[in-house]
């Protein structure tokens, strides 16, 4: 709940800083049924049969983290993935470590107004002798606060990795410049000729993305203007460029006709 919280955060703070959520929307991700079929486990474990055989759930909730990672490292490319990898890796191992559930600090606990005894399964609790503490959800939301709970560092990387992305492929103005301009010759007729200027560190393998579609240059690369054939009609939004394993998101190009 707490993650989900701060996600609506970073949304919001996406939209306040002039990204458009559109260009997120047509990102493609690979691997996309592993982070389901994650989420769903995860969903059943703690919300639907909480009451069920202990070590089954335990087992559950630790197999939806390696699931997720397949999802995680299909899509290392996207900025700000590395990061939620890292704090997924943390959590997972800190749960694998006390036999399936996230080590819940009593103190933490006590501060964010939860119980510390419960008879259910519960994806995080206090746990007698817990191994790796410090990984564990031993920080406490501030009192007061709507949706109090305790989390983990490994949240903490999840969020950033998370806000990272979304600035960065909305194209907010707090996320850096990735130096990458566009340009749309047409020539007249159903394909046109996009040309990209790249920055200096991508390479030369690069690749413009389309609709999740992988389109390969033009050959005679002149300098750092790699060229594109593409449709006319080309949508101006979700366009990306595939340089040095990361995926850039490609701003509106400019429309030229050919001779103007």
């Amino acid at each position: 709940m707490l993650l989900g919280v701060g996600l609506v955060a970073v949304l919001v703070s996406v939209v306040l800083a002039g990204g458009r959520l559109g260009l997120v929307a047509a990102v493609r991700f690979r691997r996309t049924s592993a982070i389901v079929v994650a989420l769903l486990a995860q969903v059943v474990v703690i919300e639907v049969v909480p009451g069920g055989r202990r070590e089954v759930l335990e087992a559950v909730h630790v197999a939806t983290y390696v699931v997720g990672g397949l999802f995680v490292l299909a899509n290392l490319r996207l900025p700000g993935m590395a990061a939620m990898g890292l704090g997924g890796a943390l959590n997972a191992i800190a749960i694998t470590a006390n036999g399936g559930v996230m080590p819940a600090d009593p103190g933490a606990l006590a501060a964010a107004g939860l119980a510390t005894d419960h008879a259910e399964f519960l994806n995080s609790a206090a746990v007698r002798d817990p191994h790796l503490q410090p990984l564990g959800d031993v920080f406490a939301t501030p009192p007061g606060l709507p949706f109090s709970n305790v989390f983990s560092v490994g949240d903490v990387l999840l969020l950033a990795g998370a806000a990272v992305f979304l600035h960065v492929l909305a194209q907010s103005r707090l996320a850096p410049r990735s130096r990458v301009d566009a340009e749309l010759v047409d020539a007249g007729g159903a394909t046109a000729l996009l040309r990209v200027r790249v920055p200096a560190r991508a390479g030369r393998d690069v690749a413009l993305v389309v609709d999740g579609r992988r389109v390969p240059p033009l050959p005679g690369r002149a300098g750092l203007v790699v060229g594109f054939p593409v449709p006319a009609a080309l949508p101006v939004e979700g366009l990306a460029l595939e340089a040095a394993g990361r995926l850039l998101a490609v701003p509106a190009p400019r429309r030229r006709r050919l001779g103007a």
